[in-house]
């Protein structure tokens, strides 16, 4: 059954992109190790792990388009899901981003290795009927 995006909280939204990214189990950015890998508190609503290979920290945005933003993963998600049925300023004006922060965020989803990979698992997992319903 498909989800749709509007019911989402982050914490829901944390917990789809972790079932995307680390399917096979939890691994490194940096190492790409699997093992010993700890849990290490929570960094804002993430999870934190240490990696002891390599001493690495990271969460689940670590190594994606989405790190190192403050833009919420359902925006986030919003805009990977639009980006075939929806201009960028069409994107700006429903997420309430400036016009240049909707481009570059654009743009990263576009150059992201992990597009084909998310656009193929969000489409199966949420559903956006038209631009008009983004809020």
């Amino acid at each position: 059954m498909k989800k749709i995006i509007y019911d989402l909280n982050e914490k829901e939204c944390i917990q789809l992109l972790e079932k995307v990214r680390w399917k096979n189990g939890v691994f490194c950015p940096h190492c790409k190790s699997k093992e010993n890998i700890v849990k290490n508190g929570h960094v804002n609503a993430y999870q934190n792990y240490i990696c002891k290979n390599c001493n690495h920290s990271f969460t689940v945005r670590t190594g994606t388009v989405f790190s190192h933003s403050k833009i919420p993963l359902k925006r986030w998600f919003i805009a990977v899901i639009s980006l075939d049925q929806c201009s960028i300023m069409n994107i700006a004006e429903k997420l309430g981003l400036y016009y240049h922060t909707a481009y570059d965020l654009v743009k990263k989803i576009r150059k992201s290795v992990f597009l084909k990979e998310m656009m193929e698992k969000l489409s199966g997992e949420l559903v956006l009927s038209h631009c008009n319903e983004i809020t």
